[in-house]
């Protein structure tokens, strides 16, 4: 009895110590959108962090370089981002949103900036009075001045002067250079710098200087060489990082068949990361019209190659083909999509001709096609 008593508590333990790791588990819940004011946005912007030491939600996840910018950071982002800090993402679950849609706020209208204005319409003489007090103010704390230099009733206080605009990094440089490479807009590129780079990513750009890297492949995981002049000798440093491209992609919205013709409610165009091992179709004008070479399945990417343009013109169609300002009935010795040349037959004369088909059941009068 002793035995199976103790057996329970064992159990009892047991229960215990598999669930409490849950409740106070790891998690990371991605937001579905924010607003930000900065540059820079962080994990703890993007989403909600538990059980994870404080300094991972100081990871900065995507940069909007002006007001009006937008990015996207999805979960496998955060996931490599947490990589490079050494996170074991293993014991991380991840729930929420698939994806968080950032924007950076415009700026506000300088007239709203200018806290400290009189608006016109509130310009009393109290209004007035109050502004020649503070002047006068701003005089006596600034000391003598010199003679004959007044402030008059009513000025403006000083101004203070315009921050410098920032200076430019290695990492500035890298990422324009990676946005030429790319052909991508800043919003669509996420470079991720690994932690024990960050310091020669950081260093103001030492012009004269260059940045290579042999690597074949532009996305992902990639090392960087920096080269530049240091008190006239040649220096190098290297920058490791992880290169991410989220573009427009369209995709299908259901399963399509093989020689089906696609209209705008098959597909739609989605924002997906591209791993630039496969060329994609970004616009639904590239897809609509097209006819299906193969079958797709649902939520499929479409390349060009999934794509063909519909036939017009099938083998044995009576069709109208124009030879100058005379149009005479033919038919279609084979087939042809807008655009190919096919063979046709007269029908009352039964002469041969080539022609290249301008539409449903209509071609145009050309040479033959060489072989």
């Amino acid at each position: 009895m002793n035995a199976r008593r103790n057996n329970l508590w064992l159990l009892a333990l047991l229960a215990v110590g598999l669930t409490a790791p849950l409740a106070g588990g790891q998690e990371i819940r991605l937001r579905p959108q924010i607003m930000t004011a900065g540059v820079t946005a962080l994990l703890a912007d993007v989403a909600d962090v538990r059980g994870l030491p404080e300094s991972v939600g100081q990871i900065i996840v995507a940069r909007l370089e002006k007001p009006g910018d937008s990015a996207t950071v999805s979960v496998s982002q955060l996931q490599i981002a947490l990589r490079l800090e050494g996170v074991n993402i293993a014991s991380v679950s991840f729930s929420g949103a698939a994806r968080c849609t950032l924007h950076r706020a415009a700026d506000r209208p300088a007239a709203e900036a200018q806290d400290l204005a009189v608006p016109a319409e509130k310009a009393t003489a109290a209004g007035i009075e109050e502004k020649a007090s503070a002047a006068a103010e701003a005089k006596s704390q600034a000391g003598p001045t010199n003679a004959g230099a007044a402030i008059p009733a009513g000025a403006d206080l000083p101004v203070a002067p315009a921050k410098t605009a920032p200076l430019a990094t290695v990492a500035s440089h890298l990422q324009e250079q990676l946005l030429e490479q790319l052909a991508a807009r800043p919003e669509e590129m996420t470079l991720s710098i690994a932690p024990a780079s960050r310091p020669t990513a950081e260093m103001v750009w030492p012009a004269p200087a260059s940045i290579t890297s042999t690597d074949r492949n532009i996305l992902g995981r990639r090392t960087w060489r920096v080269d530049y002049q240091q008190n006239g000798r040649p220096c190098q440093r290297y920058i490791t990082g992880i290169v991410h491209l989220v573009r427009p992609a369209v995709i299908a919205r259901r399963a399509l068949a093989s020689g089906l013709t696609l209209t705008a409610g098959d597909v739609e165009c989605v924002l997906r990361e591209d791993d630039g091992r496969q060329e994609r179709l970004a616009t639904l004008e590239s897809v609509v019209g097209q006819q299906v070479r193969r079958p797709l399945a649902e939520g499929q990417t479409i390349a060009p190659g999934d794509l063909k343009s519909p036939v017009l013109v099938i083998r044995g169609q009576l069709a109208w083909v124009q030879a100058g300002f005379v149009q005479v009935r033919a038919k279609a010795l084979g087939q042809g999509a807008g655009g190919e040349v096919v063979e046709f037959e007269n029908v009352q004369s039964k002469g041969h001709v080539w022609a290249q088909v301008t539409g449903p059941g209509t071609a145009q009068v050309t040479s033959a096609p060489t072989q």
